[in-house]
């Protein structure tokens, strides 16, 4: 098994700790701060996600689970997500946005069965994965 915190954990552990408050980014206090981008994120869904609402989804880097939120409003029942930041899924539990864990997104594929995901999600996580990682990274993907 390869985690993205082998032999970064320092760094890694520094950067995902206080992530949120690293970047100043105050997450919502109400999903109703999704406002913005709502329109977005229904249209992604509606494009781009199984047209079977029983599909099971992975969201990797799911932050405090907007797309979460919105894909149970489509209807998915069964969509789960996964963020190294302990502040973001702190977040997504204050908004109630059930199915958001920490974890390490390579640990968390892994302990996946293969074959057993309908979809995997990925926005804004490639930039946080070296060269060597992504392969790893795809391999995991396509095995789920």
């Amino acid at each position: 098994m390869y985690s993205i915190t082998s032999g970064d954990e320092g760094y890694r552990s520094r950067v995902y700790v206080e992530y949120v408050t690293a970047r100043c980014d105050i997450p919502p206090s109400a999903v109703s701060e999704f406002a913005p981008r709502a329109a977005w994120l229904r249209r992604m869904i509606r494009y781009h996600f199984p047209a079977d609402r029983d599909a099971r989804i992975v969201d990797l880097g799911c932050g405090h689970g907007a797309l979460i939120y919105f894909a149970g409003k489509a209807g998915y029942r069964n969509i789960e997500g996964v963020d190294r930041s302990r502040e973001q899924v702190v977040a997504a539990r204050r908004l109630n946005i059930g199915g958001v864990r920490e974890g390490d997104l390579m640990e968390a594929l892994s302990s996946i069965p293969a074959g057993s995901r309908d979809a995997v999600v990925a926005f804004d996580i490639i930039e946080h994965f070296r060269k060597h990682e992504i392969t790893a990274l795809v391999d995991e993907v396509f095995r789920v």
